[in-house]
């Protein structure tokens, strides 16, 4: 009886494991140097295992690197945190302008009211509360418009951020990115139009210029401003005596 190792079943096996580990050990291998399976090259298998390595070239897939995946999903978890962000700034500023409307409202309603209760109890005091109250609201207005106004330095950010991120090239219009509602609102028609070039991060002089400047800026003085002066008028002249102003008592 021939001997176990003679059997040709017991041949035809050990060729067959034979193929299978040595194309195991060469995809292990160059694990490192490649990611597809493609590019493996059957003629370094020793030729009793070639056939074995070219049918698991076929089958076996290696793991792709996950750098690249990983990298784009962090780029798409950023740029869906920008938005939330901007989008919640340019909620947090349409909200500040309804309070500053109030504020106005509330100046004009009592400076006026003191100035009207002055003439009918003729008592002309009364003209300096009404331009004190326009000049507290005055005030108020200002510091409610300064945190307002340190919003529009983090929109910027996230439209340059998004820029670098998302910015398309669309033929004439150069590279286009969104959001740039911050970038775009200061175009007034000048020349040149540079309503397509990238954005501009605002610098640290120009954030503190128009943070210094918001107590003098129209939007921000008016109506305040017309009734502290009205009011201050009419205290000085009532207080001097002048024309019918004279018959007013303190």
């Amino acid at each position: 009886m021939p001997g176990r190792r003679h059997h040709p079943t017991w041949r035809t096996g050990c060729a067959q494991r034979g193929a299978i580990t040595a194309a195991v050990t060469l995809l292990e291998g160059r694990r490192s140097a490649t990611n597809s399976p493609d590019n493996l090259d059957t003629r370094s298998c020793p030729r009793a295992s070639r056939a074995g390595c070219q049918s698991l070239r076929d089958d076996v897939r290696m793991p792709e690197t996950t750098g690249r995946g990983e990298s784009t999903e962090r780029e798409d978890a950023l740029r869906e945190d920008l938005n939330k962000e901007y989008y919640a700034l340019v909620d947090t500023v349409s909200s500040y302008d309804g309070r500053l409307m109030i504020v106005k409202g509330w100046s004009v309603t009592l400076s006026l009211a003191a100035l009207g209760l002055g003439f009918q109890q003729q008592h002309y005091a009364l003209f300096a509360l009404g331009a004190a109250t326009a000049l507290a609201f005055w005030f108020l207005d200002s510091m409610m418009k300064g945190h307002q106004l340190r919003s529009y330095s983090r929109m910027r950010d996230i439209e340059v951020a998004c820029h670098e991120l998302n910015s398309v090239e669309l033929g004439d219009l150069g590279y286009v990115s969104a959001p740039r509602i911050d970038m775009s609102w200061g175009y007034r028609g000048q020349a040149p139009d540079w309503r397509t070039e990238p954005p501009r991060r605002r610098t640290r002089d120009e954030i503190r210029e128009v943070l210094r400047l918001r107590w003098v800026m129209p939007h921000v003085f008016l109506p305040h401003l017309v009734a502290v002066v009205l009011g201050a008028a009419l205290f000085c002249a009532a207080a001097a005596g002048w024309s019918w102003l004279a018959s007013l008592q303190p």
